[in-house]
């Protein structure tokens, strides 16, 4: 039985490795973070929504960590790109409405939550009442040190613990 050696790419040739070599980094550094929400963590943003107000911070792991501005509760990132978000939120939905949640620009600069500037992310559905649950699985694109804010309806009441999980892709 033979052993294959990895091969890289060096400079357009291929090289196997040697005992000591390490794979070549992409560059890109680690930036993953989750969030819990609790509902004591919102608070009234308008007549529509209420904010996340980061009370309770985030957990961070790997290289970089986002961290909550003091004043409006909004998440920061520290490495611009492609974030890939999963999770969902449960909670009770008030009688027939329409219940949403969405991520936006943070509280002291967004007018609409449900406004697609500059990158809104999220999901609606209409509900007859009860127990339900919104699921958030995707791809959001934030710059280095921007921020933003965590928005869910008046009619949508948090119920346990709910996890937003967010990693940088590209």
């Amino acid at each position: 039985m033979t052993t294959k050696t990895p091969i890289v790419l060096d400079n357009g040739k291929h090289v196997p490795l040697a005992d000591g070599d390490t794979l070549p980094s992409n560059g890109q550094p680690s930036v993953r973070f989750s969030i819990t929400l609790r509902s004591g963590e919102m608070e009234v943003f308008n007549s529509g929504y209420d904010v996340w107000n980061g009370q309770w911070g985030l957990g961070n792991w790997g290289d970089k960590s986002a961290t909550i501005d003091a004043s409006t509760g909004a998440i920061v990132v520290p490495v611009g790109g492609m974030y890939r978000v999963t999770g969902m939120m449960s909670g009770t939905a008030a009688a027939n409405g329409t219940i949403s949640g969405y991520l936006n620009q943070p509280k002291d600069i967004c007018g609409d939550p449900a406004y697609p500037h500059p990158y809104y992310f999220g999901c609606r559905t209409a509900v007859s009442a009860g127990l339900c649950i919104l699921p958030f699985a995707g791809v959001v694109g934030v710059g280095t040190g921007n921020k933003f804010s965590l928005y869910l309806a008046h009619n949508f009441q948090l119920s346990g613990d709910s996890h937003l999980n967010f990693e940088l892709i590209a």
